[in-house]
């Protein structure tokens, strides 16, 4: 594909890229792409399809299985960016993915203290489910980590006291 580095560096236009790779569907682009780098393990390709989700607001339920599987494979480093996706998307088969990517978060991860991956989760868990994400937002209040306990804490606040009955 052309151009994607300067669509990034927006040196070109979103149509002006769509112009210089002759594409008149970009779904159909991303739904292939997407399904080959999955296919072939290709993180430099995952990190240009999700790329372009974004730039074309492709927040649809037809990539959210793929999403799912990707945020718990080790090969790519897109993991906070397709947890971001999961959340725009917004669908509630996404919340046992989420919420085992919290609790085994990919090697890498494991490197920041501040733990903003596993943040992102849990405020997707809180987005995407509202009352189906509390059973998994009271598991992650007890991890032993206190920054993933206390953003569960509080985006179990935002339910208010009820919550705390169910």
């Amino acid at each position: 594909m052309k151009l994607v580095t300067a669509l990034m560096m927006r040196e070109i236009s979103k149509e002006d890229f769509l112009v210089a790779n002759n594409i008149t569907q970009i779904e159909k682009v991303v739904d292939g792409g997407l399904t080959k780098a999955y296919t072939n393990e290709d993180a430099h390709d995952l990190e240009i399809y999700i790329f372009l989700i974004f730039v074309y607001d492709l927040y649809d339920r037809r990539y959210v299985d793929l999403l799912n599987k990707l945020l718990l494979l080790d090969w790519h480093f897109q993991h906070e960016n397709i947890s971001i996706l999961l959340q725009k998307i917004s669908n509630t088969e996404s919340l046992p993915y989420l919420y085992k990517a919290i609790c085994t978060p990919p090697k890498y991860v494991l490197l920041d203290e501040n733990c903003a991956f596993q943040k992102k989760c849990v405020r997707a868990l809180y987005h995407i489910g509202k009352e189906k994400s509390i059973n998994y937002l009271k598991e992650l209040c007890k991890n032993k980590n206190s920054i993933i306990s206390d953003i569960a804490q509080r985006q179990l606040k935002k339910y208010g006291d009820e919550i705390w009955d169910i």
